[in-house]
This record gives C-alpha cells, structure tokens and sequence, in this order.
C-alpha cells in the first residue's frame, strides 16, 4: 500500500486540533485492538492499528510546536497512514511536504468545517472525523 498523508490545514484558532483529536477518538473507539498513545496533552499524539494498517495522528500544527519532530516519530513507528494537523503556510507545511516526499506518500489537504455556533461545534468535528476515518477505511480496503 502506498503510504497516505491527510492534513487538516488552516490558520490559528480555526478547530484544526479539535477535528484531528476527534479523528483519533473515532478510530481508538472503533478499533481497539492495538491503540497506542505516545503524548496526550491536550493534543493527542497516537497510533491506532486499523486492519493490521498503524495510522498515526498528530493534532498539533502550530509553528515551532512538536509536530517537527513527531511526524518523524510515526515513521519509525511503521505508520502508512498520517493524519496531522497544519497551519496554512510555513515550517508545519514544510515538514508536511518533507514527511510525504520521505514516504513516496499520497497527499491530502483537507479543512474541517468551520462555524461560530457554539452549541454544535463538538458535532462538527465528530462529523470531519467521520470523513476522515471513512477515507482511511477505503484506502485500507483498495490495497486487498
């Protein structure tokens, strides 16, 4: 299977990490066979064995923040598929860009819904995260 990179990208206080956390609670509910936390601080740094696939995710996407140093870390871990969050310029797009070129990987930029209503935020990022973990499942299922 070819390696896959997904990225919610945007500015700064957009929901990005929220929607990418929410990927992570999806996928470690669903499929708790092998789930593995790395860091969780807020932001969630994990790998969660989808069909025998490690899918690695990375909420964090602020510049000068972790994400230069974890995506690597997933690598090592045997990721194929990387889910990370990302501002829309910079050194998160550039250590992007140098994770997906490392891994010969597919790129998907992606954006999460966005909405000032506070009462339905949490069932936008549960209904991103429901894309998200539905594109993860077909691309696992296209390599049998």
């Amino acid at each position: 299977m070819k390696p896959l990179v997904i990225v919610n990208r945007g500015s700064a206080q957009q929901g990005k990490s929220s929607s990418v956390r929410e990927v992570y609670n999806v996928l470690s509910k669903k499929y708790t066979r092998k789930v593995q936390v790395l860091r969780d601080d807020g932001d969630i740094l994990g790998i969660v064995d989808v069909n025998g696939v490690l899918v690695g995710v990375e909420s964090q996407g602020d510049p000068n923040s972790r994400m230069l140093e974890t995506l690597n870390e997933l690598v090592d871990n045997g990721c194929k598929i990387i889910v990370c969050a990302s501002r829309t310029t910079g050194s998160t797009c550039n250590e992007v860009e140098r994770i997906t070129n490392l891994l010969d990987a597919d790129l998907i930029w992606t954006t999460n819904p966005r909405t000032k209503t506070t009462s339905i935020i949490d069932y936008i990022h549960k209904k991103y995260a429901e894309s998200i973990v539905s594109l993860v499942e077909e691309r696992i299922a296209s390599m049998y």
